[in-house]
């Protein structure tokens, strides 16, 4: 026996024993239901272009399983992470802030831990509330986890990822490179996702009269670019290669053009290109199916109506476009995210949305669906009114910031159709996002949009605050 299977056996038969025990307490199941909770199942992946789902609009990736999710519920099509690489976002994601005002400007606050001690966190807030919170998988965070509010569960799944030794050798082996995107044959259960998925399902298995706040955080589809075979073979020169023009290169922010020649994607041939995407797309389908997984067992154990389901990501994955691998850029597939909210007990189903939203405005949002007063300091806006159809959300902003070269800070503003872009080094980029969404065409110095830029502008610089 595998080490899912005796997983889910374990939990099947936990599952049968709860069951029985649970005939003893139908009477006060029955009293305590309509004053229960709802529990927060809170789905994360790592590094996903939004453009690459089905729901989104693309018609080639294998999404089953979240474009369901979309289908049972809301689609927010506009959505924005507050700075494009991981530890910050997710700093920004668990506090509620932008990143900068909990000082972690860039991925070395994970060895800072500079978040540790910061009074109000997602997981607090929802284990004082009375959950049982965990975060399963990648934390990242520049802070404890448990420290966070978190719980200890995820002790168990980096044990067990550490012991994946030949999932975790050809990690290291592949690196970060483009160039060496690779695919292995050997069984999913040693890939860490599923891992964090069988722990998981573990989870949602064991019975409880307390709510949950589930936290479930894959590492797919960052890099390295490394996939199960049967996942590439699904796209194996299938997925199209970016339009790439030189005007787009030449119009590059100074440390786009940094990071394309240190990695040297810049030397990319198409056919190492076209590997790498179509591994891109499988990994995105592995992750998809791990879903599924999981929103299955949810379903076994009949959690499904008293869930609040949310998918988001940390960032994008540029993937090519614009001559540019990675993150750390103010274009769509990289500060774009998806974000999908299934909640059928009280949301309508099937809705999209176009309303720019941020990672920010998920902290507020599960406070007001669960009934928890939102702590004072959330920089975020509750999306519960757009939700509930209440406002349209046509005048919200999204900003993203970067620190990737802390001399040189940006800052994105992103209002109705237009998208500014602006730097310390006086780098400015304006793309009619509605007419342009390939930005290929930069209106900064168009005097025809100069009331525009200079709106967006103020918006920039309102509170940018310098790493120094």
């Amino acid at each position: 026996m595998n080490r899912r299977d005796f997983l889910l056996s374990s939990a099947s038969l936990a599952g049968g024993f709860a069951l029985k025990s649970s005939l003893f307490a139908d009477s006060r199941k029955a009293s305590t239901k309509n004053s229960k909770k709802p529990n927060v199942l809170f789905l994360m992946s790592d590094e996903h272009d939004p453009k690459v789902l089905g729901c989104y609009g693309d018609s080639l990736i294998e999404s089953t399983h979240l474009d369901q999710l979309a289908k049972q519920g809301h689609l927010f099509s506009s959505a924005y992470c507050q700075n494009p690489i991981c530890v910050p976002s997710r700093a920004s994601i668990v506090t509620g802030r932008f990143p900068s005002k909990v000082g972690v400007f860039g991925n070395a606050a994970e060895k800072e831990k500079k978040i540790n001690g910061e009074p109000v966190t997602l997981g607090n807030v929802f284990r004082d509330a009375g959950y049982r919170t965990e975060w399963l998988g990648k934390e990242h965070w520049g802070g404890d986890n448990e420290g966070l509010g978190f719980g200890q569960k995820n002790v168990a799944v980096n044990r067990d990822i550490k012991a994946s030794k030949k999932f975790r050798s050809l990690r290291k082996k592949v690196g970060r490179l483009p160039q060496n995107a690779d695919i292995y044959d050997f069984s999913t259960d040693l890939d860490e996702d599923s891992i964090v998925a069988d722990h998981a399902i573990q989870f949602l298995s064991n019975e409880s009269e307390q709510p949950f706040f589930l936290g479930v955080s894959f590492r797919k589809p960052h890099f390295p670019f490394l996939v199960h075979n049967k996942y590439y073979d699904a796209y194996k020169d299938k997925v199209p290669l970016p339009r790439v023009t030189q005007g787009m290169i030449d119009d590059l922010p100074t440390q786009n053009l940094k990071h394309r020649e240190k990695y040297k994607v810049h030397e990319m041939s198409d056919s190492q290109t076209q590997k790498a995407r179509d591994i891109y797309y499988g990994m995105i389908g592995f992750i998809d199916d791990q879903v599924g997984r999981i929103l299955s067992k949810l379903d076994e154990c009949g959690l499904r109506e008293d869930t609040i389901i949310v998918y988001i990501s940390d960032h994008g994955e540029m993937a090519g476009e614009h001559g540019l691998w990675y993150k750390n850029a103010f274009y769509e597939a990289s500060a774009a995210v998806p974000m999908i909210w299934s909640y059928p007990k009280i949301l309508d189903q099937n809705k999209k949305h176009s309303a720019h939203t941020m990672l920010l405005d998920v902290f507020p949002t599960l406070c007001d669906l669960c009934s928890i007063s939102k702590p004072d300091v959330l920089e975020g806006k509750s999306l519960l009114p757009i939700l509930k159809g209440n406002e349209d959300g046509a005048e919200r902003v999204a900003i993203s910031e970067t620190y990737s070269n802390p001399k040189v800070p940006g800052r994105m503003v992103r209002k109705k159709d237009f998208k500014y872009i602006y730097f310390t080094d006086g780098k400015r980029q304006l793309f009619n996002i509605s007419k342009d969404p390939a930005e290929e065409f930069n209106l900064v110095k168009n005097p025809e949009y100069k009331e525009i830029v200079h709106e967006l502008h103020e918006i920039c610089l309102k509170d940018f605050i310098s790493p120094s």
